[in-house]
């Protein structure tokens, strides 16, 4: 970090989360996205990879409760406790020293209450939770992602949004574990910098080819064969997840807002 002490990014962070945590009481679920992303803007120019990890998995819960208030908004009310004890635990937990290990337990459980929010009427009556499908499933779907890499240099491909989508459905209605969460948060993010990467190369497609070899196959590599395959590594998974982060947020600024990014 330059030209800035840590306690001063830390005090700015911890102000951001409260200000988040404030308008999650008044049911403003757009503007806790704003918010969400200011954080990990504030890392990216304070060069900081110490304190996004709240910005990312809030933005997530304020996706989450946008979502509930258009198809259950009755369901709200009920919801938000959920919503309040992690986004509490979050303020609680943002130390200097930030525990990432701790953080993703915290979000786990988080996501394993938020569920319960999610699913239809019917969908709750009928399915249950299932963990060795839910695992079976993942690792399928990393099976897939790994084979299916190449269709990535395809321009009109859907291969990440089609995987994501498959994995909100088994979050769902069949539960998860922490791994899968972790990789389901990481595969979002890779989605929307490559949903940059398109943007990017809409005027001239002639380097989109390379950007995707150079910015997107790595990640893949490292999700489907490294992480995947080995215990977790909190701490080489956030210096990944980061760099993903980085890069959508410099590429916002030149870019501006895309649809189910910002």
């Amino acid at each position: 970090m330059k030209d800035i002490k840590i306690s001063n990014l830390y005090e700015l962070i911890l102000q951001d989360l409260r200000c988040y945590q404030e308008y999650f009481i008044i049911n403003n679920f757009r503007f806790m996205n704003i918010l969400a992303n200011r954080i990990m803007e504030n890392c990216m120019f304070l060069e900081s990879n110490q304190f996004f990890l709240p910005g990312i998995m809030l933005r997530d819960v304020s996706f989450d409760f946008q979502g509930i208030g258009r198809r259950t908004p009755d369901l709200i009310d009920s919801a938000k406790k959920t919503g309040m004890d992690f986004i509490s635990n979050v303020i609680k937990e943002f130390k200097i020293d930030l525990d990432e290990e701790l953080m993703w337990e915290n979000y786990y459980k988080y996501t394993l209450s938020i569920r319960n929010f999610q699913k239809s009427d019917i969908e709750a009556k009928i399915y249950d939770d299932n963990l060795e499908f839910s695992d079976y499933m993942f690792k399928n779907l990393i099976i897939f992602l790994k084979k299916n890499q190449n269709k990535l240099l395809e321009l009109d491909n859907t291969i990440l949004n089609g995987i994501i989508d498959v994995i909100v459905r088994i979050l769902h209605n069949q539960s998860c574990s922490l791994k899968n969460v972790m990789i389901y948060l990481y595969i979002q993010s890779l989605f929307g910098l490559y949903q940059y990467i398109l943007r990017k190369n809409l005027s001239n497609p002639s380097n989109f080819k390379n950007d995707i070899e150079t910015e997107i196959f790595p990640y893949v590599q490292y999700i489907t064969a490294d992480f995947y395959t080995n215990n977790i590594n909190f701490v080489k998974f956030g210096k990944k997840l980061w760099n993903i982060i980085k890069r959508i947020r410099e590429l916002y600024l030149i870019y501006k807002p895309l649809p189910n990014i910002t």
